[in-house]
């Protein structure tokens, strides 16, 4: 019988027939034993000088040949330990069964998963499936979309990482009725996994379009509730009547078809399932994605993010918007409106900039399409060296390079169209970062009385009042008419509109040094430079009739050396729903807290 491994055909070599066979003393070992006993004497010494030219040449032969020899030992060594690693790291046994599972070898029942093992099988992700190979067998884990069962064959919509793909199976003698079956009757939004192999195909009703999975096995890790309170492709669908409370039919004008159209109520009741239709879950990545880059813009230009409380007493409370009141062991608390107080005493206590990623609450009972009980904020607070525009140019540089990275770069653009499918929406516009529209609030407010703009009661619009949101809307329409963009600032607000803090105008003190940040009309961002003078601090605050006793600490960090500053705020959800236009802001919020609403 012919070895599995021939290194050399000469008496000398080496033949392994298995990863226990012995090693056999090289012709090397023999030699070097030879020359100790040539090296032992006189006699010896004589022996040797006395070779003659042919003997050496073959003595050389020889340890060429040995040295050849264990070389590809070492190697097939070094192989064979890769391979028994490999196997060790990734098997190809079937994971546990339950009991009375039919033919467990290919598909079935998974026990649950109580973490009885380490992992020992590697599963890929959507984008390495892109880059595999075909031929190669694979393992994922995705979620069933949908089943459908057509004689002897089956299709599954596989969903893995917000992208679905096709998986089939056919007939055969390794893929029997039975499995066939257990496919079809598996549940929508089960959890699975699957062996297959990639094949080339046409695939039209799934995001991966070139290839298909060819099932080898299949098993059911997690089976879901045979009827769903949604589905997915109900909550996919574009709707007028989003606001509505309840899933109901509505009739096509031009068929006698029915759709389902999942409404806002519902969606946010089921939340857990909402989030998985793909314009949803792309919001939520879309989020995601702004929060880091404001991390990393204003990083880069040497913030430090810190970490303010968000239960306060009396002496942190900002007033204006209404706060939620606690009992605090036996005193009076709230929680945090906004981090603004303990954001400017971090400036003064040495930290020239500053970042905050954190809640904010508001006891506001305002059911509009704009506001939130509890949403996320997005706050700076640095030195200033001569004006507050240096602010306002952190904030122009952060929006457009967020815009330039969810138009231009994967996978976020592709984001941003999955969201359109369901919410249709224009880019936005806007320049280059210090190019950007820059309007006085009274050239705002010219702008709008020139285009015969009025007060919700019909009143003449006054330099000193301030803007509702509809004005703000329509002053955004009259924007991106005249000046061709959506992204523009509004600076220099009256000071009886903006907080206690406002640093007045050095030529007008009724108006502040302040400014807006709008996007389609809609404000995102709030920002001014603020009092670093104790006096001029305490006289704003009897001003507005605030007792300046309740908030000493404060007032106090500006009397060691209070350093000129300024900062801005900007909330995730409202500048995620205005990017992609969305028409209400709970869409933007992963589980959004309302007057109303408190769960899930």
């Amino acid at each position: 019988m012919i070895s599995p491994l021939m290194l050399s055909s000469s008496p000398s070599a080496i033949s392994l027939a298995g990863p226990l066979a012995p090693r056999m003393p090289s012709p090397l070992h023999h030699l070097r034993s030879e020359r100790m006993c040539l090296r032992g004497g006189s006699d010896r010494q004589a022996e040797t000088a006395s070779l003659n030219a042919t003997e050496v040449a073959r003595q050389r032969e020889l340890r060429k040949k040995a040295k050849q020899e264990e070389k590809a030992q070492k190697k097939l060594m070094k192989q064979m330990d890769k391979n028994e690693s490999e196997a060790h790291r990734f098997p190809t046994d079937i994971p546990m069964f339950c009991d009375n599972q039919p033919c467990p070898e290919l598909f079935g029942e998974m026990e649950m998963v109580k973490s009885q093992s380490a992992c020992t099988r590697r599963y890929l992700s959507s984008s390495e499936l892109d880059g595999l190979p075909e031929g190669e067998s694979f393992w994922i884990r995705a979620r069933v979309q949908q089943s459908r069962v057509k004689g002897n064959t089956v299709f599954l919509v596989l969903r893995l990482q917000g992208v679905t793909v096709q998986a089939a199976l056919f007939k055969s003698d390794s893929v029997t009725k039975d499995m066939i079956r257990f496919c079809g009757s598996i549940p929508r939004e089960s959890v699975v996994d699957v062996q297959g192999g990639k094949v080339a195909a046409t695939v039209t009703s799934c995001k991966v379009t070139t290839y298909e999975v060819h099932v080898q096995r299949i098993y059911c890790v997690s089976r879901a509730a045979p009827a769903l309170p949604l589905l997915l492709e109900d909550a996919a669908r574009p709707s007028e009547a989003r606001d509505n409370v309840s899933v109901e039919q509505r009739a096509d004008a031009d068929s006698e078809q029915r759709e389902v159209v999942v409404n806002l109520e519902t969606r946010l009741n089921e939340r857990v399932l909402d989030l998985r239709s793909p314009s949803h879950n792309s919001i939520m990545r879309i989020q995601s994605h702004v929060g880091q880059a404001f991390r990393n813009f204003l990083a880069a230009r040497g913030f430090v993010e810190i970490h303010t409380p968000k239960l306060q007493g009396g002496s942190s409370c900002e007033g204006g918007a209404a706060v939620f009141p606690l009992d605090y062991f036996g005193s009076k608390a709230w929680l945090a409106q906004s981090p603004q107080l303990h954001k400017q005493m971090a400036v003064m206590s040495g930290f020239e900039r500053v970042m905050e990623v954190g809640p904010v609450f508001r006891a506001e009972s305002s059911h509009t399409s704009r506001h939130l009980c509890e949403f996320v904020g997005l706050d700076f607070e640095m030195e200033i060296s001569e004006s507050y525009a240096e602010a306002m140019d952190i904030v122009e540089g952060f929006v457009v390079t967020l815009l330039e990275e969810l138009y231009h770069s994967q996978p976020l653009s592709s984001h941003v169209d999955e969201v359109a499918k369901q919410y249709p929406c224009k880019r936005l516009r806007c320049r280059r970062a210090g190019d950007n529209l820059r309007l006085s609030y009274k050239e705002a407010v010219d702008l709008l009385n020139d285009r015969g703009c009025t007060n919700e009661d019909g009143s003449k619009i006054r330099h000193d009042q301030d803007l509702s949101t509809q004005l703000e809307r329509l002053l955004g329409e009259i924007v991106a008419e005249k000046h061709e963009t959506d992204f523009f600032f509004i600076t220099d607000f009256p000071s009886g509109v903006r907080p206690f803090y406002s640093m007045p105008s050095s030529s007008d003190p009724s108006s502040s040094n302040s400014f807006d940040a709008y996007l389609r009309g809609q404000e995102i961002c709030s920002g001014a430079q603020r009092i670093h003078d104790s006096s001029l601090l305490v006289e704003s605050l009897k001003s507005r009739g605030i007792d300046p006793s309740s908030m000493q600490p404060y007032i106090n960090s500006f009397k060691y050396g209070g350093s000129p500053h300024a900062g801005a705020g900007l909330g995730l959800e409202r500048l995620t729903m205005t990017i992609l236009g969305l028409d209400n802001i709970r869409l933007a919020s992963m589980f959004p807290r309302d007057p109303k609403r408190l769960s899930p």
